[in-house]
């Protein structure tokens, strides 16, 4: 085939007339030029004319002689003939052969010169277009808008008909561009080469049948990132168009590996955004659950009352509260409650039990009758699947007389003058059992005496050897924090704790109340 490349751009015209003035001196007394495909002299002076000179243009590789010693030899390279050298003379054909074999060697390397600049040029090009295409798509962080921004893109670099993206096992078309109407035709003629390509997450190039009246070839590649499919584009040209190449199957895949990318970094994204409003959620459902919980321990002449709650997450299911009952002014109503599971949920349920417990405080003196009657409102409309084990009591301030009942909970440590044991009270979780019968039992508090009620996250705390903290330490640092205030045994505890698990995460939500009788008077207008 002719190149058909201009002369001037593979060859500079006065390093062609160099090349003619070696020749004249290797061949003295014959006037050489350099004519282009067209038969214009490049290089060279003189008339030069020839009655074949059309026909020897595309003669392959023969030296052609015409009258009057007129000789035309085609130069070709790798693309086909480039151009013909012209000799007005006499030249025997050995000579012809190695003048011929000179000046292909030269223009050769011009070629290959050409090629190679190309070359870096497309690869330049090609960088410039990914970079802007990635540029354009990275920018983009809605995932719904990229399937269309890829589409556009490719279209700006590779001619299609009709394009889509689809996505899923069912190769849904989520986006098309072109020619819409067929993008159905499109997607069902090529299912199978769809289907390949999902299976093999390679690109494909065939033929198909887009309806009855036209057909076409399509390009089939994936949008793959880090081992994820995130769908398939495919483009069809109609019959009668360029077919498609692999250079086309290369730019294509290019630029849905840029489309894969910003897909990914726009799910990050979007999962960020996501994180964020769901940790602002938290914050204020945290500070909600935390406006539920007492803003402040009764100051009761004679007692000191301190607490403690510290979640596993954000939010949590345990609780405290203090409450008046039916019994007068000289009792004060306390619980303590841990509901099972952690976050949200049991943040919910933490919020309903709180204000059922403090509804059924008001309508009864009897705690077990309490916590029997918050187990039936729960059983009610439970459909949670959630329970909660609870310890509620009421104290009497003048004379320490503690009436409780257990649903289920930890049981308290007393300390004493006798020393330091658990109170222990057996009993039902609540909200599991119907029908539960709880009972009260009795202790007097003496000035002095500590009662210490806490939730499992304090004895389940782990540190890295995998051992609980445990009630037999728990009772232990009790023993001897007995003669601390309330809210320095309630600080010494938490120190304690901490210091155990170390660098071991909680594990659940704990909740720490501290009960101390000290010496003192009693005014009812202090609880």
């Amino acid at each position: 085939m002719n190149a058909h490349i201009p002369l001037h751009r593979l060859f500079r015209r006065s390093d062609a007339e160099a090349i003619l003035q070696h020749l004249k001196l290797i061949v003295p007394g014959v006037e050489a030029a350099i004519l282009d495909h067209q038969g214009q002299v490049f290089a060279g002076e003189g008339e030069w004319r020839t009655s074949g000179q059309t026909h020897l243009l595309t003669e392959e590789m023969q030296p052609a002689s015409e009258p009057h010693n007129l000789t035309m030899i085609p130069i070709s390279v790798d693309a086909g003939i480039i151009c013909h050298l012209a000799f007005d003379g006499s030249i025997g054909q050995e000579m012809l052969e190695g003048v011929q074999f000179f000046v292909r060697r030269v223009f050769q390397e011009a070629w290959d010169k050409r090629q190679l600049g190309q070359e870096t040029l497309d690869r330049y090009r090609e960088v410039n277009l990914l970079y802007r295409i990635g540029e354009t798509l990275g920018k983009n962080l809605d995932p719904q808008a990229i399937p269309g921004l890829l589409l556009d893109e490719i279209a700006n670099i590779i001619q299609y008909d009709v394009g889509i993206v689809v996505v899923g096992e069912n190769l849904t078309v989520i986006e098309a561009r072109g020619q819409q109407h067929l993008a159905g035709g499109l997607c069902q003629a090529g299912r199978f080469l769809l289907q390949r390509v999902r299976s093999t997450e390679r690109p494909d190039i065939g033929n198909v049948h887009i309806n009855s009246q036209q057909e076409g070839v399509v390009l089939c590649a994936p949008i793959k990132g880090q081992g994820e499919l995130h769908g398939i584009v495919a483009l069809g040209r109609l019959d009668g168009g360029v077919i498609f190449t692999a250079g086309d199957e290369k730019l294509v895949m290019a630029v849905t590996r840029q489309a894969a990318v910003a897909h990914e970094t726009s799910r990050l994204h979007q999962q960020e955004i996501q994180h964020r409003l769901l940790d602002q959620e938290l914050n204020v459902g945290r500070q909600i659950q935390l406006s539920l919980l007492p803003d402040r321990c009764p100051q009761v002449a004679g007692w000191e009352f301190a607490a403690i709650y510290q979640a596993a997450r954000q939010v949590g299911g345990d609780f405290y509260d203090f409450m008046v009952t039916p019994r007068g002014s000289d009792w004060l109503g306390l619980v303590i409650a841990d509901v099972t599971g952690k976050g949200v949920p049991a943040a919910i349920f933490m919020a309903l039990s709180r204000t059922i417990i403090r509804a059924e405080s008001r309508q009864t003196p009897q705690p077990s009758e309490v916590l029997q009657r918050v187990n039936q409102s729960i059983l009610e409309d439970n459909r949670s699947q959630l329970f909660m084990t609870a310890f509620y009591a009421v104290l009497n301030v003048v004379t320490g007389e503690l009436i409780f009942t257990n649903g289920g909970h930890e049981y308290p440590i007393w300390k004493s003058a006798d020393g330091c044991r658990l109170v222990e009270a057996p009993g039902f979780i609540i909200g599991a059992f119907r029908n539960i019968r709880l009972t009260d039992q009795r202790i007097e508090m003496k000035p002095g005496d500590v009662l210490v009620l806490y939730t499992d996250g304090i004895t389940e705390a782990r540190n890295d050897a995998g051992e609980f903290f445990n009630e037999a330490r728990l009772a232990d640092l009790v023993l001897h924090l007995g003669h601390l205030r309330a809210n320095e045994i309630v600080d010494a505890i938490l120190a304690a704790v901490q210091n155990f698990a170390g660098n071991h995460p909680q594990s659940d939500d704990f909740t720490l109340v501290v009960i101390k009788r000290q010496a003192g008077g009693y005014r009812s207008n202090d609880v």
